[in-house]
């Protein structure tokens, strides 16, 4: 492919001696989405914590802990809850495969590490909600930034659902894979007899004539996995990736370190709300074509998801958005050491931003310093309204295929730091402003730039360094100021964790009775239990009477004094949970197994 540099006047464009205060924006209204709306909506409660040591987890590095995950989400029972691994290595030969309202949460990412053997071709962490065939036929084109359509039915769904809004989109896309792809997944605020209103406005038009329709989909909820590091031992024989977020929805991956992957380290296809937060990601064990070593993919209609704030390193593509993703936020990360395997190209001139085709629109690619911007033609065109803010390209620059070439992009207040960089861009329609090429400000006449952040409102708390916000771009000097991850990555601080990131435990029983646990109030031995129990205390509080209560709530063993040593052998091998009642009202609890 040959290219060559084509500079934007964009007369009539120019802000020419202006600035831009407030809510004023330089980027045409027509030409973004309201990109606030990325990320989770929810958060968990006081949720339980359960100890993966106290159902048979062994963390030598070299024992299966299958079974002991099995365990701790059968005492659970389908409640919420935090499952803690301590400091050590657990390997597992089987995929972890997360229910609703669920955490897996280690002691920090160079502390508690997941090692995946896995037997097959498979994912190592699941995500995985449901498809459905309820859906209805709209009767009504859709506008832009509308919130409303009318369909034939409303039966099937109600506040809260969660839906795809899909139509023939094979015009928009080139791959047979991706068809289907371009559309947006939504949640229900309003359901009417004719017409349902959501929670976001559309981010493109559905024209009738393209049949356009909406599916209920019940994806899985509020899943995290936090403070942790990820070794895939096993190289998979099709494109398994290490997190697979698949039709889920307000989920979350933070101070996560992934170490080795297939297809990416983290997937995220049909889901929506979807955070991955200071994490580090790198290393692959292939670099050619045909889906290999990405850090975070975003496909399959994925919306409203942020990725933030983290470092990627020696991989093909670290981020890239492809089939269909919008209205997603991708800022403030670090990318260095990209490689591919492509013969005809140099092994570090691999995108490590990247746009990869079938159309994806409407995304938001802000504060990033990277190595490659890659707008590609590898698989189709891109949509419109892709918005790359303030990023810096420190390698080769910032590349647009010409086969087919994008249209309306928009390039605001970035840097081309590298003498030898390029700036290709191709295409029609494109906004331009304020970008910083080895010195000169592209187009000429839009060095005022105020612009900050097109989906904060304030400086986010994480970044603490003095004088560098907005991030990147003018009014700063060409490769001055950096981001919080660029100095992360300098100080080998490869993950983030900070207490505002994660929601405080409070262990619990999950059945129909709430209980407060504080952290080593008794001790139960051993646990497991082999028919014998003996227990330890230091309880000021007097005490009202304890109970032996089954995953089932229902009460085993009780009494008014606390015991010594107690006598199990009637009870069934499983898992209990040891309560005391307080005379206060509290209660002191501590699961253990029964192992006869």
């Amino acid at each position: 492919m040959s290219f060559y540099t084509y500079r934007f006047l964009l007369s009539g464009m120019l802000f020419l001696g202006s600035f831009c205060f407030g809510t004023a924006q330089v980027l045409p209204e027509e030409s973004r989405v309201d990109w606030s709306l990325a990320g989770c909506t929810e958060s968990p409660g006081n949720w339980s914590q359960l100890n993966i040591l106290d159902f048979g987890g062994i963390n030598d590095g070299s024992s299966s802990n299958n079974a002991a995950f099995a365990n701790a989400l059968a005492f659970l029972n389908g409640g919420s809850g935090i499952l803690f691994f301590p400091e050590g290595d657990y390997r597992f030969d089987e995929p972890l495969v997360l229910p609703d309202r669920f955490i897996i949460r280690g002691a920090g990412a160079n502390q508690t590490k997941l090692l995946f053997d896995l037997q097959t071709a498979d994912y190592a962490i699941q995500i995985i909600g449901e498809e459905t065939n309820l859906e209805s036929q709209v009767t009504k084109s859709i506008i832009r930034n509308d919130n409303k359509l009318d369909v034939a039915g409303t039966a099937q769904f109600q506040q809260g659902d969660y839906v795809l809004v899909y139509d023939l989109d094979t015009a928009k896309v080139e791959s047979s894979w991706a068809k289907y792809t371009t559309g947006q997944i939504n949640q229900v605020t309003n359901v009417s007899a004719s017409s349902l209103r959501f929670r976001s406005p559309f981010r493109r038009a559905y024209n009738l004539g393209d049949f356009p329709r909406v599916s209920l989909l019940r994806p899985r909820r509020m899943v995290g996995i936090e403070q942790l590091g990820i070794i895939r031992l096993d190289e998979p024989a099709e494109k398994n990736s290490n997190i697979f977020f698949h039709i889920a929805a307000n989920c979350w991956v933070k101070c996560v370190e992934s170490d080795y992957c297939d297809f990416a380290h983290v997937e995220i296809a049909r889901s929506t709300n979807i955070e991955i937060k200071g994490s580090y990601f790198h290393h692959a064990f292939n670099y050619g074509g045909d889906g290999k070593g990405y850090g975070v993919a975003l496909h399959y209609s994925a919306g409203e998801c942020v990725v933030e704030n983290n470092i990627f390193n020696n991989l093909r593509h670290s981020m890239l958005l492809q089939a269909g993703a919008n209205g997603n936020v991708v800022s403030y990360n670090y990318s260095v050491n990209p490689y591919w395997d492509q013969p005809g190209f140099p092994n570090n001139a691999a995108g490590d931003l990247v746009l990869h085709g079938n159309y994806p629109y409407a995304n938001l690619l802000e504060g990033n310093i990277v190595q490659n911007i890659v707008i590609d033609d590898s698989h189709g065109a891109q949509g419109p309204m892709n918005t790359f803010f303030r990023n810096r390209a420190e390698g080769y620059g910032l590349i647009m295929g010409s086969d087919p070439a994008p249209t309306a992009q928009n390039l605001i207040g970035n840097e081309i730091s590298n003498d030898l960089s390029l700036f290709l861009i191709y295409g029609s329609d494109h906004f331009l402003f304020g970008n910083n090429i080895q010195g000169d400000i592209e187009p000429a006449g839009t060095q005022f730039l105020d612009d900050a952040s097109y989906y904060m409102d304030s400086i986010p708390v994480y970044f603490q360094i003095p004088d560098a916000w907005p991030a990147i771009g003018v009014p700063h000097d060409l490769g001055t100021v950096i981001n919080e991850a660029f100095a992360r990555y300098q100080e080998k601080a490869y993950t983030a964790c900070t207490n505002a990131d994660f929601a405080p435990p409070v262990q619990a029983l999950t059945t129909d009775i709430d209980f407060i646990i504080p952290e080593d109030s008794f001790e139960l031995y051993p646990n497991p239990s082999k028919g014998q129990l003996f227990f330890r205390s230091q309880i000021a509080t007097s005490v009202e009477y304890w109970e032996i209560i089954g995953i089932d709530g229902s009460i085993r063993l009780s009494g008014s004094t606390l015991p010594r040593k107690l006598d199990l052998m009637r009870l069934q091998n499983g898992f209990y949970m040891f309560s005391i009642k307080l005379e206060d009202g509290n209660r002191l609890n501590k699961p253990f197994s029964l192992v006869k």
